[in-house]
């Protein structure tokens, strides 16, 4: 050896079962090797520094026992596995009560508002006054056929007929103060929609839309109650079939009003004279979100 050097051949001899290698020097060629070391891989390096040739050694020595770990090695889950089923079976049985619960409770009436009656300052009759007297619905909500919105009906309203009908009723005295100061009712208003649609109550009713086909049978009713769930899924149930839900104009207010037999045509021939758009135009989102 000069210089720190092997004049000789060198070979690292490595061992693929048992990943150890070592190196040897020897004037004997690389083929003198191969009969006896079977499994053993040969690998010339040369006439290098002997610390490189060691460095060598140990460096393909970790290099082939990583290679048999990787290999070799089971796969090894790593520890917050440990939580993976207990969670997934956490899911399953809380998704089985979650679900139907959920379902449940988004159709109950207390989510859609079905059922909801408020007791209004004055005990008013729709049951009495449209159902008996035959009062008109826009005697009332004079702005349905104009605006968007049904408007309530002011005081004056009222007073127009009770200046002279039941003067005395404790019943109808906060109407009688509301004359008598100028402060408006305050009425409770039953029908409410989410801020995010748009509702036009003059569009639905100059082209056929009856009163009762979102409030029910108001005539009926001696305490107004919420009849319809009033979501986008009932808005577009109608939206998407218009015709069986159209009737003549002057029977908008008409509650016991029906169809009759020809009922197909009637509704044909009214989608075609209120130029009622088609189902694409009226079940698209920018129709009532706007």
């Amino acid at each position: 050896m000069k210089n720190g050097k092997c004049p000789r051949r060198c070979v690292l001899i490595f061992n693929r079962q048992s990943a150890i290698g070592n190196w040897q020097c020897s004037d004997l060629p690389l083929d003198a090797y191969a009969p006896t070391l079977g499994h053993y891989r040969l690998r010339p390096v040369g006439s290098l520094p002997v610390d490189r040739i060691a460095a060598e050694a140990v460096r393909l020595k970790l290099k082939k026992a990583m290679k048999n770990t990787q290999s070799e090695m089971p796969f090894v889950f790593p520890k917050w596995a440990n939580y993976a089923l207990p969670l997934a079976v956490l899911a399953v049985v809380g998704g089985m009560f979650y679900l139907p619960t959920l379902v449940a409770l988004a159709a109950s009436p207390k989510a859609t508002a079905v059922g909801y009656s408020p007791v209004q300052p004055v005990p008013y009759s729709h049951a009495l006054h449209v159902g008996k007297l035959g009062l008109d619905c826009r005697y009332c909500h004079n702005t349905v056929e104009k605006t968007p919105f049904a408007s309530l009906p002011p005081t004056q309203t009222c007073m127009n007929c009770h200046t002279g009908v039941l003067t005395k009723s404790a019943a109808l005295q906060p109407i009688r103060d509301s004359w008598a100061s100028g402060k408006p009712m305050q009425w409770i208003k039953i029908h409410n929609l989410a801020q995010y649609v748009y509702f036009n109550h003059a569009a639905h009713v100059t082209h056929g839309v009856g009163c009762v086909e979102c409030h029910g049978r108001i005539d009926q009713m001696e305490q107004v109650r919420q009849v319809q769930p009033l979501s986008m899924g009932w808005c577009l149930d109608c939206h998407r079939d218009p015709g069986p839900h159209l009737r003549p104009v002057d029977q908008v207010t008409n509650m016991s009003w029906t169809a009759g037999t020809d009922a197909p045509q009637l509704a044909n021939d009214l989608l075609a004279k209120y130029h009622i758009h088609d189902t694409t135009y009226m079940s698209s989102c920018s129709t009532c979100h706007r």
